[in-house]
């Protein structure tokens, strides 16, 4: 079994020496000596190929391919170190990877790898995993590159697997975010009490097969809400501009400022953000009528299907004259997060859907 602390070393040497690299010398001081640690054999052409060709209607070209026998299981799309790794590139690697049937598909310029597994070949969603070998641990860099790309692994189909588990468990932090987000916004806003949230909070995470809630997701909430009782005081009496975007964030405020709904390069005005809300997932359901399903399943705490008004809803709107309904009981900052995790879900671009709130832009 390849040694995890050889692989340490190999990207401690990347994060400390590398620096501007072209797509070529990526795959030659990056990619190809971390597949070695990995335990492909990168001297045999059999196994680890660069530039590797194969014909569908037209030539195709892979930056580099690893095999299994004669089949193909990983690809890569390589590009130099300061490529941003657009959705062209996504998109022409899952389009490679569906054509050959292969397993594990990896995006790269070196210091960030993007993982893409068969769940991501139908559209345009993001990548199961990401790691950025810069900013992350040198430890965590590692594990995250081996549990997935090492070679018995991937030989042994164990790679699907393994993404849907990390799939959930990106989910899971996301739930258990908005559920903590939620309980921050319920309580008045007073030091002492919240001293005494962030401690339950703590304790609460740390009975995560319990609560089914990570100790680290917890610690990040409690320190985007808890301030201080100066920064507190600014931040509860704006003035300008600030005041409006604060006018903004309250659920049932009035909204004085100019708001419009932009949702596939078409401009809806609307007068709040409940409403910009509801008129995206309008047009949503009239565009596919399965797109409320899907985003219900994946938003369960966001979006249902119900006959009646749902009662466990705050503030539920019903999405046109279908059995759907949406919880607009949010801030600003909660309704930005529901339109990313909408277009996120549904695979959609990032800029499907954005809403302009003044001379401001909001997603």
């Amino acid at each position: 079994m390849p040694s995890l602390r050889d692989l340490e070393r190999e990207i401690e040497r990347i994060k400390r020496k590398i620096r501007e690299l072209s797509e070529g010398d990526v795959e030659i001081s990056i990619v190809i000596p971390i597949l070695g640690q990995l335990g492909w054999n990168i001297a045999n052409p059999k196994e680890t190929r660069s530039k590797y060709n194969f014909t569908v209607r037209s030539s195709k070209e892979v930056d580099i391919a690893l095999f299994s026998g004669d089949e193909a299981v990983v690809f890569f799309e390589v590009k130099k170190t300061s490529s941003a790794l657009s959705d062209k590139d996504k998109m022409q690697l899952l389009e490679y990877c569906r054509l050959q049937g292969v397993q594990l598909g990896i995006l790269t310029n070196g210091f960030v790898w993007k993982f893409y597994g068969k769940a991501n070949r139908a559209d345009t969603k993001d990548a199961a995993e990401v790691i950025d070998i810069r900013s992350a641990s040198t430890t965590q860099a590692a594990k995250v590159i081996r549990h997935l790309l090492e070679r018995r692994t991937v030989i042994k189909g164990e790679v699907h697997r393994r993404l849907e588990k990390t799939a959930v468990k990106k989910d899971k932090r996301e739930r258990s975010k908005d559920f903590l987000q939620g309980i921050w916004r319920r309580i008045p806003q007073d030091e002492g009490l919240q001293k005494q949230l962030a401690g339950f909070l703590r304790r609460v995470a740390n009975k995560e097969s319990q609560q089914n809630i990570p100790l680290d997701v917890a610690e990040e909430v409690i320190r985007e809400n808890f301030k201080s009782p100066a920064t507190r005081a600014k931040q509860y009496q704006p003035t300008g501009f600030a005041k409006r975007k604060a006018d903004l964030s309250r659920p049932h405020a009035g909204n004085q400022a100019s708001m419009t709904l932009i949702i596939f390069g078409e401009r809806v005005p609307v007068e709040t953000w409940r409403d910009a809300l509801v008129q995206a997932l309008l047009t949503l359901h009239r565009r596919d009528s399965g797109n409320l399903g899907i985003l219900a399943e994946k938003m369960p705490r966001i979006i249902t299907k119900s006959r009646a008004k749902p009662s466990s809803m705050r503030v539920p709107k019903q999405i046109g004259e279908s059995n759907f309904w949406v919880n607009c009981h949010w801030g600003v900052r909660g309704f930005e997060s529901i339109f990313k995790r909408i277009c996120k879900n549904l695979g959609l671009d990032e800029d499907a859907i954005r809403v302009q709130v003044g001379d401001e832009q909001q997603r």
